[in-house]
């Protein structure tokens, strides 16, 4: 489905500039690292993300678009699996002539054999599955006009196919960040799962007590899911902070919890919702500390007459 708001909204059309400029050497917002040079699949992960993160955070407030729509793969989908499509042999030139994209999917998906970092990851992801599956995509789900052009072009972003495909890349990333069992069913992270460093569980550590808060974790969040810049939910009232206004006052709650039923988004941001959620659930609210003018006592110059006339 081609999301039609990208016409119109000012928070979309900014997504889509910045990933045609990411895509275009030499432009202002081009990518630093060329494909394949060490560094790129950092870039090409995180870049990725952002662009996820600002649409989602859009689109909960919004509700434009439904989350079934976008919701991320966990695997390269089994329709697009055939010989037709270029699976696993995509037959390219060099230097990708001898690319195998079912090896490629197993090692993202099991980290056997094992990558060094992250950017390693990326370096694969980039050059063999999603240099694939966009065009895989346009054939194998036999996409109508214009959408089909725009999956394999930089207005990718406008269908929500996009949100699919680089959600998958999100899970795959999100598997090896934090391996699969650190994400319990109490979402509580593994030892050697520590964003800070500091040689022990994140758990342990900043076990989000009742005083939450999210900067108490120093540069931890950054490196994992940066929330601060683009989405700051500790500004009551405001949503999402820089990528949309808040719409007619809604209350901070209402938006979070809209935000929270985004099945597309990463693992860990909805870790965060639901911690959020249950600090919102404990908070009472205050009553007014003005007293009301039933309530107040008597003072003043009305008291001394009173008592004057008592006196008598």
């Amino acid at each position: 489905m081609i999301i039609p708001q990208f016409r119109t909204e000012p928070a979309l059309k900014n997504i889509l500039k910045r990933y045609r400029e990411w895509h275009t050497p030499r432009s202002t917002g081009s990518r630093k690292i060329p494909m394949g040079e060490p560094g790129s699949g950092r870039e090409f992960l995180q870049f990725h993300r952002s662009l996820l993160d600002e649409f989602f955070a859009w689109n909960a407030v919004h509700h434009a678009v439904e989350a079934s729509l976008v919701a991320p793969w966990t695997a390269v989908p089994s329709e697009l699996k055939v010989p037709e499509l270029g699976w696993p042999h995509p037959e390219w030139r060099e230097p990708l002539s001898d690319v195998d994209l079912a090896v490629a999917e197993i090692r993202a998906s099991t980290n056997i054999p094992s990558f060094g970092s992250d950017d390693e990851l990326g370096i694969l992801l980039e050059r063999t599955i999603i240099n694939w599956i966009h065009g895989a995509v346009a054939a194998g789900f036999c996409l109508e006009e214009p959408e089909k052009k725009i999956i394999t072009t930089l207005d990718a972003v406008q269908s929500t196919w996009f949100y699919k495909i680089y959600g998958l890349v999100q899970h795959w990333w999100n598997r090896f960040l934090y391996p699969v069992s650190s994400f319990k069913d109490n979402n509580d992270f593994k030892d050697n799962n520590d964003f800070r460093a500091a040689g022990s569980s994140f758990k342990d550590n900043n076990d989000f007590k009742d005083n939450n808060d999210f900067r108490a974790a120093g540069g931890g969040f950054k490196d994992a899911n940066d929330f601060k810049e683009i989405n700051d939910f500790r500004t009551s009232g405001s949503g999402f902070k820089e990528i949309v206004d808040n719409p007619g006052g809604k209350h901070f709650k209402e938006i979070l919890d809209t935000y929270g039923k985004q099945t597309a988004l990463p693992s860990f941001l909805n870790n965060l919702l639901a911690r959020i959620k249950k600090l919102e659930e404990r908070q009472h609210l205050k009553k007014s500390p003005f007293i009301k003018p039933f309530q107040r006592p008597p003072v003043g110059r009305g008291t001394i007459r009173s008592k004057r006339k008592k006196n008598r």
